[in-house]
């Protein structure tokens, strides 16, 4: 879902909400109101209930239009699918990532690393995303270019699928501690 539709949703969600709380509210005190369509509920207990009723169906439906549009969900990328002479091949997003990072851990240099895969819907490409620590001993560029070279080639080879890019995020320098611990008590 893009932005717009969930700034959307999340827009409605909010009025829903508030319509039903006041839609409660107007159902438990009809009479505060002047003027209202609710003022014949006056008197009348079963009518308050039913209406009270819907007024919480309406809130949890609010509340659930309010999750969907605030969680992220990667529903919409369930993965790439293959079509073969016997039947259908799906390769699971999940799976590309702990394929690119299998590739990634065979690079010295790299310490710590996390994977995410985009699947560009309308090619069928995948984008791969890297953060990585390394460890300082090999030059930033020359380490990226192998990183990005060599998973680009394991996820094409191995999954068959084209990898439009691959960017690579350096977040941290991993320092070695060279000089030993020494504990004074």
């Amino acid at each position: 879902m893009r932005l717009l539709d969930r700034s959307l949703l999340l827009l409605t969600s909010v009025i829903v909400g508030f319509l039903a709380i006041f839609v409660a509210w107007a159902a438990y005190m009809p009479s505060l109101i002047e003027k209202t369509p609710f003022q014949f509920l006056e008197g009348d207990f079963q009518m308050q209930v039913i209406v009270a009723i819907i007024a919480v169906l309406l809130f949890l439906l609010a509340l659930r239009l309010l999750w969907v549009s605030v969680s992220r969900s990667r529903r919409g990328a369930v993965g790439v699918d293959h079509e073969t002479e016997i039947g259908q091949v799906r390769i699971s997003i999940e799976t590309l990532e702990s394929l690119a990072r299998k590739a990634a851990d065979r690079i010295k240099g790299i310490r710590e690393l996390t994977a995410r895969v985009h699947l560009h819907a309308d090619t069928g490409a995948v984008h791969i995303g890297f953060r990585i620590t390394v460890d300082g001993d090999r030059p930033f560029l020359e380490l990226s270019n192998e990183l990005q070279t060599t998973v680009k080639n394991q996820v094409e080879t191995i999954a068959g699928i084209d990898v439009d890019d691959v960017s690579v995020n350096i977040i941290q320098t991993a320092i070695k501690s060279d000089r030993a611990r020494v504990r004074v008590n």
